[in-house]
């Protein structure tokens, strides 16, 4: 049984050269098993070292107060190097942001709270159903607030970690919601789909591609004339592309 653990989390997250985003659920998990550890063995040196606590959920933070009084040791600060003494023992030197002192601590296990990355099957996702892909690699919906599970291919909703790091409650929320638009869709015989799209008047295209980077349906592109094309069945008439035309060559009809 180790007598000194230390975790150390924000590994490979919050980090320009890693991931630049919050991993969101690594917080909770190393304070849960802090107490776990502290429950099972009261003896135990349990060590955190974080950059910010970030409990946002419902009860966490008091879930957090109650683990700084369980004796867990918190130092915020970052970890400079791991090595190995002679007698096999792991050396952890960190600095502390707080007290600006240097921690040389010597540990029996190091957890890493590893940063969350899209998974293979995302990745295969994007590619087989031509979803979009957010900055960070997961999927990305149509709107992150007015519609967070649907994507730009009718029919195809998404939920979970897919679109971004969750923890359990969130991603069963997002699944029920996802399942919720799914039978919705699939409660009528037929799909009716507004006939209002866009249309571009050749005459006028400068074929700049503004309107084929912006649209988030990919339902325009630029041939090989340099004329803009619509794809009618991909087109949701949303008028994204009209508002960013230079040349005023595109209009809903």
């Amino acid at each position: 049984t180790p007598k000194t653990v230390v975790m150390i989390q924000c590994v490979g997250s919050r980090s320009l050269k890693a991931n630049p985003y919050c991993s969101s659920v690594c917080c909770n998990v190393a304070l849960k098993n802090a107490q776990l550890l502290k429950q099972e063995y009261p003896e135990m040196d349990v060590i955190i070292f974080y950059i910010d606590i970030r409990t946002t959920d419902k009860g966490n933070e008091e879930y957090y107060r109650k683990i700084r009084e369980a004796d867990v040791r918190m130092i915020r600060g970052k970890v400079g190097e791991i090595n190995e003494d002679d007698d096999h023992n792991l050396m952890v030197r960190a600095y502390s942001s707080l007290t600006g002192e240097l921690n040389k601590i010597k540990a029996d296990m190091v957890v890493l709270s590893t940063g969350m990355n899209p998974s293979k099957g995302t990745m295969e996702a994007i590619e087989v159903l031509g979803l979009g892909k957010g900055p960070n690699g997961f999927l990305s919906e149509i709107h992150g607030c007015l519609k967070p599970q649907e994507t730009k291919n009718l029919g195809i909703y998404i939920c979970g970690s897919a679109a971004g790091p969750k923890n359990i409650p969130y991603s069963v929320s997002t699944a029920l919601a996802a399942a919720s638009k799914a039978a919705a869709l699939l409660s009528h015989k037929t799909i009716t789909q507004e006939l209002i799209i866009a249309e571009v008047d050749e005459s006028l295209c400068l074929g700049c591609h503004r309107c084929e980077k912006l649209c988030e349906y990919d339902a325009i592109s630029v041939d090989e004339d340099e004329i803009a094309k619509v794809d009618e069945l991909k087109c949701k008439g949303c008028g994204v592309c009209i508002s960013s035309c230079p040349a005023r060559a595109i209009d809903l009809k």
